[in-house]
């Protein structure tokens, strides 16, 4: 949990382009929520351990760095939407970051997509039943589906935690409140990261 190892960690983290880490160290929150998020981002188990798998990817030299315009471009869009929409600029930032670190063009397994990591299903629901409209597979279509999905999901469950772990293990198990460790472990993140990203 302290030294060396977990510098090095917290450097390759910022490698791959999250340069907002800390360099301390200790394996705190923070270094615990970057590691989720990269391990989602290259489609590994989000348990929060470096593994032998985790550490191949983070040693392999093709990090997935977005330019500082690119990520700048992200995070307007996301003003954007979140205002557009009354959703809190800050949650739907630390949201975006969690599912792919602003990443426009990343694909689960899946099929989720893009910088919020949106279902095929999830995209046509947003369509049909929310927007009522087309919307083109774009990333900035991402980020207006994204945030007008998480604002749908914080208005039928009142509670921005509940919400996001609608979000990430689907309303049905939120409501009959089956939760699992892993979800509730995402959620925390997100929500660490707030005030962060």
């Amino acid at each position: 949990m302290v030294g060396w190892d977990v510098s090095e960690l917290q450097f390759l983290l910022r490698r791959h382009g999250f340069p907002n880490g800390p360099l301390t160290g200790r394996f705190g929150w923070q270094t615990d929520a970057l590691l989720r998020a990269f391990q989602r981002m290259h489609k590994l188990q989000p348990d929060g351990f470096v593994g032998p798998l985790s550490l191949r990817a983070l040693r392999h030299r093709r990090a997935h760095r977005l330019s500082v315009l690119q990520r700048v471009a992200v995070r307007t869009q996301i003003d954007l939407w979140a205002r557009r929409y009354g959703v809190d600029v800050h949650l739907a930032k630390a949201l975006a970051w969690m599912e792919s670190g602003y990443n426009t063009n990343l694909t689960s397994s899946t099929g989720a997509w893009g910088i919020f990591q949106v279902e095929p299903g999830t995209w046509s629901y947003v369509e049909t039943s929310l927007l009522g409209r087309h919307v083109a597979r774009t990333p900035v279509g991402n980020i207006r589906v994204g945030v007008l999905y998480l604002r749908h999901l914080l208005r039928v469950f009142g509670d921005q935690r509940r919400a996001l772990a609608a979000w990430y293990e689907g309303p049905t198990a939120v409501r009959r409140h089956k939760i699992s460790r892993e979800t509730r472990a995402f959620v925390e993140d997100v929500v660490a990261l707030e005030d962060r990203v």
